[in-house]
């Protein structure tokens, strides 16, 4: 079974940014819009409009531009924050799988699996609640 490597930012008072969200923002870049980046990955406008949000509150900074649709219609492009927030996102995940490989042959030597090792640290029991 393959171990995934998951990066997940957050800060205080904002919600998690995670590979979903990155997703989504992905999406509206390829898209066009907001809409059409949402019904890419199977969200309401809503819920992309709210990730949208909290990713530029977790960045500080507006990670696309938009414009009101109309005659001329809508639409959305990343800022250059945006594209950089891709970029640093995917290098720290591939970093978190390029660790977890180093780790691998002495955690098979303790005869410890890295699903033994990642399952130890945090346990979902609902949205709610975790167990380490």
């Amino acid at each position: 079974m393959a171990i995934e490597a998951l990066v997940t930012l957050k800060s205080e008072n904002v919600p998690a940014v995670g590979r979903e969200r990155l997703k989504l923002l992905e999406a509206v870049a390829r898209e066009g819009s907001i809409s059409a980046g949402a019904r890419a990955i199977g969200i309401t406008y809503k819920a992309a409009w709210d990730g949208l949000d909290a990713m530029a509150n977790l960045f500080g900074k507006p990670l696309l531009v938009s414009r009101a649709g109309g005659r001329a219609g809508g639409g959305a492009t990343l800022t250059p924050a945006g594209h950089t927030v891709i970029e640093a996102f995917r290098r720290m995940e591939a970093e978190m799988v390029r660790v977890l490989r180093t780790v691998e042959p002495e955690l098979a030597e303790a005869g410890v699996s890295p699903l033994d090792l990642v399952s130890g640290f945090l346990m979902k029991t609902s949205a709610r609640n975790a167990i380490r």
